[in-house]
């Protein structure tokens, strides 16, 4: 009988860390680590400076999975994202033993291509300042992680799925319901996602396959703006008519109300930009290497439960 695996996940107090900590408990031995109070066990709170008992958790571990991730306290970013990387990679390194690190990313490193297929190979272009700070990231853990340490890096596209805070979703969803909704000649623009479930099924599989070389991969589903709007529409029990206003309106009214009025309002030319697009994030490496050819969609049965909770 294999021993089971002694998992340790790094920020498993926030959104996407607590998920997968209490489904990858299910199979194997699982730690966390969070910066905040926690009341489940097996999560120890921690300033990341690390105890001498955090230092032996981190010893043991087989597999550390980096959840930790600020997207938008500015001030803390570096911190979160650059800084308390440095220190657990010091940590691992020091211990000369084989592990595998699987560091969650984003698709928002090779930041806005407009209409195209998107690979691995694509050279990054990050736009924001959570996306750069997660590009220096991966850069870290490519040149100072040690040899010893099997390196996976996933780079998902939007993380939807129970206790995830789908802001995009619910706001399309409550404008479609308040009839406030309108497409920019984006019916068949693409909306980028993963369900959180199937992310965990990807590290699980990451977990079992053990590769022995570093790895990168997009994790991405997708679905176009009309199949979408139509999803939700029959979950509401709507049947509307959504007229369609050129996005070139809509940027003419950004420079408008941002620059001369000055006052601010709901969209900006990147949030725009992410309705329009038609880029599509390959996931074909990653389904060939764990044998995974489907990830779960929305549909009608589960749309509620995406946003909602």
């Amino acid at each position: 009988m294999l021993k089971k695996k002694t998992i340790l996940i790094l920020g498993a107090g926030g959104l996407l860390g607590n998920t997968l900590f209490e489904r990858l408990k299910k199979i194997y031995f699982v730690t966390g680590f969070s910066h905040k109070n926690n009341k489940k066990e097996n999560i120890i709170k921690t300033n990341y400076n690390f105890s001498s008992k955090e230092i032996l958790i981190i010893k043991r571990a087989d597999v550390i999975i980096n959840c930790i991730g600020e997207s938008s306290n500015e001030n803390r970013i570096n911190k979160i994202n650059i800084n308390i990387l440095k220190k657990i990679v010091l940590k691992i390194n020091y211990f000369k033993k084989k592990k595998t690190f699987i560091h969650i990313s984003t698709c928002g490193i090779y930041g806005s291509p407009m209409n195209t297929l998107v690979s691995e190979k694509y050279l990054p272009s990050p736009k924001t300042k959570y996306s750069k700070t997660k590009l220096e990231g991966e850069v870290i853990l490519q040149n100072y992680l040690s040899t010893n340490v099997n390196l996976i890096i996933l780079r998902p596209s939007q993380i939807i799925g129970l206790k995830m805070r789908n802001t995009s979703l619910k706001k399309l969803y409550s404008y479609i319901e308040r009839n406030l909704f309108f497409f920019v000649n984006n019916h068949y623009s693409i909306f980028s996602y993963i369900i959180e479930k199937d992310l965990a099924i990807i590290i699980d599989r990451l977990i079992k396959k053990n590769f022995k070389t570093r790895k990168i991969y997009n994790v991405s589903n997708q679905i176009t703006y009309k199949n979408l709007v139509r999803i939700i529409e029959k979950s509401l029990k709507q049947d509307s008519y959504f007229f369609s206003i050129n996005p070139n309106i809509i940027r003419l009214m950004i420079i408008i109300f941002e620059k001369l009025i000055i006052i601010k309002i709901p969209i900006n030319n990147m949030a725009l930009n992410s309705l329009i697009t038609k880029t599509r994030f390959s996931s074909v490496k990653i389904k060939r290497d764990i044998n995974l050819y489907k990830f779960s969609n929305i549909n009608l049965k589960n749309i509620k439960e995406l946003i909602y909770g």
